[in-house]
């Protein structure tokens, strides 16, 4: 615990008075002063960034929702103090709290309601619009939740109903198995696994159209009405001038335009991707590169993409590939076991090692740094407690929101909880 604190201590101070790159930092490079609104979901969650000068960042996570074993231990928040927009923190005075947010711990159901009361079946993915809202995909269903009043609603598609269409609006909407989420300027943006596109729902009519694929089964880059999908899962939007969706598509990662343009960015067959779970995305401005940092699942370890235009290069980044769990130098201790969802605070990415029960901390380009443990004691358990004490049942999808106060909303235990940290 001593050692995490230290950690966050160094970091607030450095990165508070000179930037990342004067604290010796480099796995995202730029000038101070950036705003970040990140997101995350299991197949993949998405992004909103407003930059300044230097870095501009977006984040986002996460794989399919990960099977959970073990013990069933349900917990309870006790009243407390209570923070902004009316969340009751259970650990008054104590930072890196995790605490029930909603859902009911593996009870299974697709009931809109406050906090314990909603029910889930199956997250595949969360993001939020950096400020009071979060948007989930769940049993071909997307749902918004209102933060400070811990209120669910499903705002499209109906539960357990599989379907393809474009111009319906609200619960008739049809969807097949979702993946990732993405909100942007808006709107919400879902991988639709089963009818291979990318579905597009706008927030205000509840509109639901096709963005981008044309259905059929192929890897073809295109226009929005030209181009193939095979398995589109983990999603997330980074927001430049450009904008772009990356899209993890069957081990190859695919950019989406604004307007639905589908390139294919990294193809190397020497740097195969075994199961992208999440992704999360950087672009520093004074050098035009642009930086994936991915959760290979299958593969147990987080890869560094780096792109400049065409132009792509991969590496390892942290985790041995052994699945285990041990802290250590990123590249050549660290282990993993089926990490899934990731986002990034400033520029260290949190991942959720879903077999661990562990979230954990990485500067994943600098490789012979250490990483950290954030929270989590292993047990598949879900329990409140602070940071290492807490107990977490094999997360998947990760969103950070960075605004303050700084909350990171982690989904749990089959995708049928959601989990709340709040960050100094």
């Amino acid at each position: 615990m001593a050692r995490i604190r230290g950690l966050r201590g160094w970091l607030v101070a450095c990165l508070g008075a000179a930037g990342w790159v004067a604290c010796g930092g480099s796995f995202l490079t730029g000038e101070p002063g950036e705003a970040t609104s990140a997101a995350t979901g299991t197949g993949g969650a998405s992004a909103s960034s407003a930059t300044g000068s230097g870095t501009s960042s977006a984040s986002q996570a996460s794989s399919g929702v990960s099977s959970s074993s073990g013990s069933a231990s349900a917990s309870s928040s006790s009243a407390a103090s209570t923070g902004t927009g009316g969340v009751v923190n259970p650990c008054p005075g104590s930072t890196d709290c995790v605490d029930d947010f909603v859902g009911h711990y593996n009870m299974i159901g697709d009931k809109d309601g406050v906090g314990s009361a909603a029910l889930f079946n199956g997250i595949s993915g969360i993001t939020g619009d950096g400020a009071d809202t979060l948007w989930v995909a769940s049993n071909h269903t997307v749902r918004q939740i209102a933060i400070g009043a811990q209120q669910v609603t499903t705002i499209a598609g109906q539960p357990g109903v599989d379907g393809d269409d474009s111009g319906k609006t609200g619960t008739d909407c049809h969807f097949g198995t979702l993946g990732g989420i993405a909100f942007y300027s808006g709107a919400i943006y879902v991988a639709d696994s089963s009818y291979r596109r990318v579905k597009k729902i706008d927030l205000g009519s509840k509109l639901c159209t096709y963005f981008t694929g044309d259905g059929s089964n192929g890897m073809k880059d295109g226009s929005f009405s030209q181009a193939s999908f095979s398995a589109p899962g983990a999603l997330t939007f980074f927001d430049t001038s450009l904008g772009y969706f990356y899209v993890a598509d069957a081990g190859i990662i695919r950019t989406v335009s604004k307007i639905g343009d589908v390139t294919t960015v990294v193809p190397n067959p020497a740097f195969p991707l075994k199961a992208p779970g999440g992704i999360t995305v950087s672009f520093d401005k004074n050098t035009a590169v642009t930086t994936l940092a991915i959760t290979d699942s299958s593969a147990n370890v987080v890869d560094l993409l780096t792109g400049n235009g065409n132009v792509w290069s991969g590496a390892k980044a942290c985790g041995t590939g052994e699945a285990s769990y041990l802290e250590g130098a990123c590249d050549t201790v660290a282990k993993f076991n089926a990490p899934a969802g990731i986002t990034r605070r400033g520029n260290i990415a949190i991942v959720a090692d879903s077999n661990n029960n562990r979230l954990r901390q990485a500067d994943a380009g600098k490789p012979n740094v250490p990483t950290q443990l954030l929270a989590g004691e292993g047990s598949a358990a879900s329990q409140v407690g602070v940071g290492p004490k807490a107990k977490i049942d094999h997360p998947t999808a990760l969103y950070l929101r960075v605004a303050q106060p700084t909350r990171l909303f982690i989904v749990e235990a089959k995708g049928t909880k959601i989990r709340m940290m709040e960050l100094l």
